[in-house]
């Protein structure tokens, strides 16, 4: 039962190590590029919110 890989065993499992490579390597991608639209929009959103005038306090909310 061991010993030397029998015909194409030993590529096609470095074939499917590189194939797993690749697909982590695309998820990180779409993760990280998806982390930076995030960040990209909180901060619009603090800068937006920064420029409204403090409610006070007993006022009625307009929603």
């Amino acid at each position: 039962p061991y010993g030397y890989a029998r015909g194409h065993e030993a590529y096609r499992y470095v074939e499917n190590i590189r194939r797993y490579q690749l697909s982590l390597e695309g998820y990180l991608q779409a993760k990280e590029s998806k982390n930076k639209i995030l960040s990209k929009d909180e901060k619009d959103d603090s800068a937006n919110t920064a420029l409204l005038p403090p409610r006070s306090v007993g006022a009625p909310s307009s929603s």
